[in-house]
């Protein structure tokens, strides 16, 4: 139900679109939910939750909703980010960025 995303925990909500966007999730209602569930928890994602979070919301068009909260906390947390994690951080924020 959608009313139970914004309660889902940051890492759940992480790993939830990451399945969504590897099984090409369709649900625009319930991907928007998790877009806005995924803005609102950000602090609490950790490094790798980021990533897919960062990753996931290009592959499913949520730049409209993830498009600046994501590169922003990218940057905030860029000395996070060990040797290939920040090639794919920066890759996915590119593309959160360059998407109209």
């Amino acid at each position: 139900s959608l009313q139970c995303v914004p309660h889902f925990n940051a890492r759940s909500i992480a790993r939830i679109m990451w399945a969504c966007s590897q099984s090409r999730c369709t649900h625009v209602e319930f991907l928007e939910s998790l877009g806005k569930a995924a803005s609102l928890k950000v602090t609490e994602l950790s490094v790798k939750n980021l990533r897919e979070v960062s990753f996931a919301g290009a592959n499913l068009s949520l730049v409209p909703i993830l498009g600046s909260c994501i590169p922003q906390a990218a940057v905030e947390r860029v000395s996070d980010f060990k040797g290939s994690d920040l090639a794919f951080m920066m890759h996915a924020v590119s593309r959160l960025s360059d998407n109209p």
